[in-house]
């Protein structure tokens, strides 16, 4: 039986796609990424539950393989956040007592004066001490 030469080389390709793996995947891999793409346009909540399950172990993992990097690169971040929680607690205290010392009519009929003097320590001191009760609320801790 005589073959066209098309319809052989067709043959021929159909054997290399079927036959050898890699050849389908070179085929198919353009086409997947269309599709991807487009199924990401049109439902990206289903694609995003589909791969949060691979991507959150895929962020555990690289956590713990590179943890150096992940805090080299969160430490930038990290230190913002901390500065300006810090600079607020500050103005916090700052209008705290600034609110007590316009309470007291006069330093010297205050009892907080008198106990300060009990103790052995400034009106201010004492007033700071009342104003600070500290609790730890958090504790973040970076390794390095």
């Amino acid at each position: 039986m005589v073959r066209a030469p098309e319809t052989q080389r067709q043959l021929e390709e159909l054997r290399r796609v079927l036959l050898k793996p890699e050849a389908l995947v070179d085929r198919i891999s353009p086409v997947i990424a269309d599709i991807l793409a487009e199924q990401i346009n049109q439902s990206r909540d289903e694609i995003a539950r589909a791969i949060a399950p691979a991507i959150g172990e895929a962020i555990r993992h690289q956590v713990y393989q590179a943890r150096e990097d992940i805090v080299d690169a969160l430490y930038p971040v990290v230190g913002q956040m901390i500065t300006r929680a810090v600079a607020e607690a500050v103005r916090n205290l700052a209008q705290s007592i600034d609110e007590r010392v316009r309470q007291s009519t006069s330093v010297m009929l205050s009892p907080r004066y008198w106990q300060a003097r009990v103790q052995g320590v400034s009106h201010g001191e004492y007033a700071l001490r009342e104003v600070l009760p500290f609790t730890i609320h958090e504790l973040f801790l970076i390794q390095r």
